[in-house]
């Protein structure tokens, strides 16, 4: 019998599992893989449990007889709720969460599996396995470079980022001065920092779910896409999950000098690394709107990077293998 919660994966759900083994998943003993919530999935005695689990999919997992448990996660939620930069409800509900639902995850002796080998330390565990997280659909046409009028810029960014914009908010906004036909959008609503909230330039938009959110990925094309982290412990802990963002917008994506990105962005090739400062993002945007073929070729290095790092199949394969089938 099916519990009765979500079904509907999350966002970490797809990117870790269900973009590769979508044809293999469903909610009885007909498919190989068994969906018993929106975060938990079983072969046999297998199970993968995926990042925020609910404490009612966790229960399954301790009535259930066990012969491996994996345990998908992509953030260091001590870092997070160390972090003063990020909003206090959102360190409070991570402190509830490690309190009490990761207190039990951790007990039944799971084998952690991340995206980012810093975060094997941070669970508890000498070794892992390590995976990376699944592009969704990719779209090659790249025809919009033909008119930079709107010049689009994004920030994907959610609520978890807000410092990470704030501090080089003020050279963005100057970019955005010094070139009227530039647009910046985001997804941060009343969140988003000053002096980009209240500037004419920026469409600041609500928040949105994850159905919603993906829709926007294969709907919406930019030029230029920002993920300007810093480098505190929370983001070196991260995936580099918005290269495959990026690669879905078909813009040329800068990322701040943080571990993830470091390791698998060629700079000036497939992306630009900037350091943390507003000048540095008012340089390196500014840089890039004067060479709008070198904008182009830097989108085209992005799809191609995704292509690589998030290749479905790469990650269909490692789990075939992890859950013998």
């Amino acid at each position: 019998m099916v519990p009765a919660f979500g079904m509907q994966p999350t966002p970490s759900a797809d990117l870790y599992f269900c973009y590769a083994l979508a044809d293999l998943i469903g909610d009885d003993e007909g498919h190989p893989i068994r969906r018993l919530g929106s975060n938990l999935y079983a072969v046999g005695e297998r199970y993968v449990l995926i990042r925020y689990a609910a404490p009612s999919e966790v229960a399954v997992l301790e009535a259930a007889r066990r012969e491996r448990l994996f345990y998908v996660v992509d953030d260091n939620f001590a870092a997070l709720i160390d972090d003063a930069g990020l909003p206090r409800d959102y360190r409070r509900r991570m402190a509830a969460f490690t309190r009490d639902v990761l207190r039990r995850i951790l007990a039944m002796d799971p084998l952690i599996v991340a995206p980012n080998r810093r975060l094997f330390s941070a669970f508890g565990s000498k070794d892992g396995l390590t995976i990376e997280p699944a592009h969704g659909p990719l779209n090659d046409d790249l025809g919009h470079f033909a008119t930079l009028e709107p010049l689009r810029l994004v920030f994907a960014g959610t609520r978890s980022h807000v410092a990470d914009l704030a501090a080089v908010a003020t050279g963005i906004a100057t970019f955005l001065d010094r070139h009227p036909q530039a647009r910046l959008v985001t997804f941060l609503d009343r969140y988003c920092p000053a002096p980009l909230d209240s500037h004419p330039q920026v469409d600041n938009r609500a928040g949105l779910d994850w159905p919603r959110y993906k829709q926007v990925l294969t709907a919406e094309r930019f030029h230029l896409a920002l993920a300007p982290f810093l480098p505190v412990a929370a983001n070196e802990a991260r995936s580099a999950n918005k290269v495959n963002d990026h690669a879905a917008f078909g813009a040329a994506g800068l990322y701040g000098r943080i571990a993830p990105y470091r390791d698998r962005i060629t700079h000036g090739a497939d992306g630009l690394l900037v350091g943390g400062e507003p000048q540095d993002w008012l340089a390196a945007l500014s840089e890039l709107a004067s060479q709008p073929h070198r904008m182009q070729a830097i989108a085209r290095s992005g799809l191609a990077l995704s292509r690589k790092v998030g290749d479905p199949a790469r990650q269909r394969r490692f789990w075939l293998q992890q859950l013998g089938l």
